[in-house]
């Protein structure tokens, strides 16, 4: 059995306790972070996800194409891991924002794959996304994958810092613009960034 495998198989308690034994605490005590799978995501949270994901519905279409069942698709995926920002208010705990990944294989290498990061605009801008991706970061080292890869849209240039500063860089796996019969390029409109884990 593939690492993959055994690890998609492990219950998330096991999850919980095995591979964030130290997870950083946000910097605001109204904040918390917790690990879910599909399977422990209320409909309401799961719900608030696909939300922050619609906010970026268009530069989907100007870039990949947008299908809101697909989506929903592919955050159903059964082994789509969620870490869920969740913040503490005078109307109750709210999502705040959420990062998704899956422990998988991209050409023919045991990786963590980071599918969405998204936070609410009050949540932006404080170390929160950071501290995300570095529990993520972790999961996957304690796994034993190679490394963190991620697809990000060339216009989005807030994300493309953000993950710059983190220490991700375009990976040899981005697709080439392709030119057509007529000579015209078609200029691929994202980029895939990795970051080793191995030491």
């Amino acid at each position: 059995m593939s690492l993959i495998e055994t690890h998609n198989r492990i219950p998330l308690s096991t999850l919980r306790e095995t591979y964030l034994p130290s997870t950083p605490r946000p910097p605001e005590p109204s904040h918390s972070i917790t690990l879910e799978t599909i399977k422990t995501l209320s409909a309401e949270t799961f719900k608030a996800c696909f939300d922050l994901v619609q906010e970026c519905k268009d530069m989907y279409k100007r870039t990949m194409g947008w299908s809101a069942t697909a989506k929903k698709r592919e955050m159903r995926h059964p082994a789509m891991r969620y870490l869920i920002l969740s913040a503490e208010g005078s109307g109750g705990k709210t999502v705040a924002g959420f990062l998704s990944f899956m422990i998988t294989e991209e050409d023919e290498c045991e990786v963590v794959y980071c599918y969405e990061l998204h936070l609410v605009q009050e949540a932006r801008s404080r170390g929160l996304g950071r501290i995300l991706v570095e529990i993520m970061e972790g999961f996957g080292k304690r796994v034993g994958v190679e490394k963190v890869m991620l697809t990000v849209f060339l216009e989005n240039e807030g994300a493309r810092r953000f993950y710059s500063r983190l220490g991700y860089v375009r990976d040899d796996f981005t697709p080439d613009d392709v030119v057509g019969r007529n000579g015209r390029v078609r200029k691929v409109a994202y980029e895939i960034l990795s970051k080793g884990l191995k030491d």
